[in-house]
């Protein structure tokens, strides 16, 4: 899995020198498609690449909508090697990014943080080799932070864990009945989309072993403009 981050993290720096203006999202999709097919790699799901408007839906179907200069270009790509998967998901702005963009993401990466200190707190807290961080409590965490900042609850689980399939255990969710335990490896993806204006999303994939938590994926999550 940490190999098939690694080639996850090299596909989305290749998808950015691919975005210019004109280039529809079903192109973006099939150039990163391509790029792993050089490296004897398949993908983990169909990319989801989302250009404007087109980031509020958070599971959207490419489309052959063209990118031009001021949109939002939500990015979620994942790889398969060797029979395991990654999943991760980057949001930038073509253009000069607007106050609003920045707030938002800002936002998103707040909460996705706090959801990993939650993690991290509570690892050190723990002094029993069961652990019993649950799934349901670090969702709440990263949505109750987007909700008291003003912005719709996150339409889907805040992660998922993820090995063989792209969706497994744990759920990390609100009604989950899911404990992180040693050994899984889970997403953390909280996301803020807004009808009319697009979606912003960061997910990033995280190991939790030795009682301590590991971010498997390393594209930065600084805010990225083109």
């Amino acid at each position: 899995i940490k190999n098939a981050c690694r080639l996850s993290d090299l596909g989305f720096n290749y998808i950015l020198q691919q975005i210019k203006e004109d280039v529809t999202e079903e192109e973006l999709a099939n150039k990163f498609e391509m790029f792993l097919k050089e490296y004897n790699a398949n993908i983990s799901f169909k990319p989801i690449i989302a250009f404007g408007i087109n980031s509020a839906i958070p599971h959207h179907l490419n489309s052959k909508l063209k990118l031009k200069k001021g949109d939002i270009v939500l990015i979620d790509i994942g790889v398969k090697i060797d029979g395991f998967c990654s999943d991760m998901t980057r949001t930038i702005f073509f253009g000069t990014p607007p106050l609003r963009f920045k707030q938002i993401y800002n936002i998103v990466l707040k909460a996705q943080i706090n959801a990993e200190k939650y993690i991290h707190k509570s690892l050190i807290l723990n002094h029993t080799s069961n652990l019993n961080i649950q799934g349901s409590r670090v969702d709440k965490v990263a949505r109750n932070y987007i909700m008291n900042k003003g912005f719709p609850s996150i339409p889907h689980s805040l992660g998922h864990g993820i090995g063989i399939d792209i969706h497994e255990k744990p759920n990390i969710s609100p009604q989950s009945k899911s404990i992180l335990k040693n050994g899984m490896i889970f997403s953390i993806e909280p996301g803020i989309y807004l009808d009319g204006y697009g979606g912003i999303r960061i997910e990033d994939l995280y190991l939790l072993s030795d009682k301590k938590l590991e971010k498997i994926t390393h594209t930065t999550s600084e805010i990225i403009s083109l």
